[in-house]
């Protein structure tokens, strides 16, 4: 039996987000009971009255836990619609990097490569594990504002070993100081695309070697992105509290 273990932001009305955002990033409007139903189909014999509820939502691309498509850095590229998911569907690694966290950290080469088990290589997916995403429930603004993110040639390494997709446990893969957005620009503009997954949560319950992680995102023409119920499914569970890789 294999373990699902759930690496997604719960999404709510009033949660906090990031301030380049809509200011609200979820509302749920028109939750009703659907009285219709009661007329097309009558009571049911076992429950009485048949209704349903059913709400409109209204969602930012870029809410919770979610995919930037190639989109979010350059209208020519591809919406969330055309994401490619053989490309944030699939085996993973793990970077444990907790050791180097701290406000506006910027992530270079030397650190993903130490991060790497001697005599193990990267997978498709690599899931940047920081521990930047247990100051969200803390300090909102903090989380937001002094985030960790990856330089220029961290970005140009991933891709390089022929990375197809990068989350982080952080609001964006950029620190927030860091100019020109090197690693959006390189993993969203340039070809193939390499897609980013950010806001994740709980890497401290993987390996290095995740045997399936997933990221889908729901296919919406004309989005730069879109929320992902993101998770792994392991073969066993692992103590968070150990060291092991």
């Amino acid at each position: 039996m294999r373990h699902v273990i759930d690496l997604s932001l719960p999404l709510s009305e009033g949660m906090s987000h990031h301030p380049m955002h809509p200011r609200s990033p979820l509302v749920l409007s028109g939750t009703l009971t659907h009285r219709m139903t009661e007329r097309w189909m009558g009571d049911n014999e076992d429950f009485g009255r048949v209704s349903f509820v059913n709400e409109q939502v209204v969602i930012s691309g870029h809410t919770g836990t979610h995919i930037d498509a190639p989109y979010h850095a350059g209208r020519d590229r591809p919406d969330a619609a055309g994401v490619d998911l053989t490309r944030c569907v699939g085996p993973a690694s793990r970077l444990d990097l907790r050791t180097h966290r701290g406000p506006r950290v910027v992530l270079d080469r030397e650190d993903l490569v130490g991060a790497i088990p001697q005599g193990r290589a990267l997978r498709d997916i690599v899931l940047l594990h920081t521990g930047w995403s247990d100051v969200l429930d803390t300090d909102p603004r903090r989380y937001y504002g002094h985030s960790m993110g990856l330089s220029e040639d961290a970005a140009a390494y991933l891709r390089a070993q022929g990375v197809r997709c990068v989350g982080i446990d952080a609001p964006s893969i950029d620190a927030p100081h860091v100019p020109g957005a090197p690693a959006h620009m390189n993993f969203l503009r340039a070809d193939p695309p390499i897609y980013v997954i950010e806001n994740l949560r709980g890497l401290d319950a993987l390996p290095f070697d995740v045997p399936f992680f997933s990221a889908a995102p729901l296919p919406i023409e004309g989005s730069s992105g879109s929320p992902v119920r993101a998770y792994a499914l392991l073969d066993q569970p692992i103590d968070p509290k150990s060291d092991a890789p």
